[in-house]
């Protein structure tokens, strides 16, 4: 067993498949880049348990579904990339509850809905990427607390 395996550099692969949910059982992760491979379906909400994760990159895959509200939990998690799959459903509010998040990255997936005024509360955020999905509503004035 890996139970002590800290990062996972599996990036620009042809790795595909679903994500699987055993990797919460991986709790002394810190770095997790599984971007440009070939992943699909929906993430596994139990990713939200991996609470020493910094850096969460799942970007330029096939997933699909909403963002788990679990990834709410990782408090530790410094940059969350997962622009350019198939993503959809609304930005969850829970998102503003990683206070250590210095980049978001959600760019290029099928998000609806409001930008969640939460993310008012990510005073570390230093990047935001929110383009080319389906967004609607007005900015969020909490937004210029950033």
């Amino acid at each position: 067993m890996l139970s002590s395996l800290s990062q996972i550099f599996w990036h620009e692969n042809d790795l595909g498949g679903l994500l699987p949910a055993s990797i919460s059982n991986l709790t002394h992760l810190t770095d997790l880049y599984l971007n440009e491979n070939e992943l699909y379906g929906g993430i596994p909400p139990e990713v939200g348990t991996l609470g020493s994760l910094n850096l969460l990159d799942l970007s330029n895959n096939n997933l699909s579904g909403p963002i788990p509200t679990s990834i709410g939990n990782m408090k530790s998690l410094t940059s969350l990339l997962l622009s350019s799959n198939n993503l959809t459903g609304e930005i969850p509010s829970s998102l503003g509850n990683l206070g250590n998040l210095t980049t978001l990255q959600l760019s290029d997936n099928n998000f609806e809905g409001p930008i969640p005024t939460s993310i008012g509360n990510l005073r570390s955020l230093t990047s935001l990427f929110l383009s080319f999905n389906h967004l609607t509503g007005a900015i969020p004035a909490s937004l210029g607390h950033l």
